[in-house]
């Protein structure tokens, strides 16, 4: 009976000590992945409005900076328009909204240091549909505030990564 204990202390201080070569090495987990530039201007959004602070957490993962003066950016995105959208999807027999579709839209384009177009205006979508019920007002409104949150997050994650691959393949 005393050598399982004897075996589990052991790999306790194996694995113990790893952790501290690699602690000790300055080992950490890689995070997110930038845009493939250590510096990046990002123009027409306010860093304080709901796509701004999506953009701000995204990069706070990863190595690449948002810095303002254009002279210190290694590639400038723009942001031509961002646009949330509600669509009725169906109705009941009574003729009330059952289903909405919303939508957001996200332009963009993007320029090198030298203001060369690296990546030409595109446009990328994401759609959500959801339930409506006049009962449950506040919890549908909160509902569709979370699935805007999350088109949000994608539509960003996939801008990166378009951003991430064509810079580089420009490499």
């Amino acid at each position: 009976m005393a050598e399982p204990t004897l075996r589990s202390a052991s790999r306790r201080r194996l694995l113990l000590a790893a952790a501290a070569l690699l602690a000790g090495c300055g080992f950490r987990p890689r995070g997110m992945a930038g845009l493939g530039a250590p510096t990046v201007q990002i123009n027409n959004v306010a860093r304080g409005s709901p796509l701004g602070q999506t953009i701000s957490r995204r990069l706070a993962g990863s190595e690449t900076q948002w810095v303002d003066p254009p002279q210190q950016a290694d590639i400038r995105l723009d942001v031509l328009s961002y646009r949330e959208e509600r669509d009725i999807l169906t109705l009941t027999k009574a003729g009330k909204v059952q289903e909405y579709l919303i939508r957001a839209r996200l332009n963009f384009r993007v320029l090198d240091k030298e203001g060369k177009e690296v990546i030409p205006p595109t446009e990328l979508v994401a759609e959500r549909d959801y339930s409506y019920d006049d009962n449950q007002i506040t919890a549908r409104a909160q509902e569709e505030a979370l699935l805007y949150a999350d088109m949000r997050q994608q539509l960003v994650d996939q801008m990166f990564l378009m951003v991430g691959r064509t810079l580089a393949n420009r490499k």
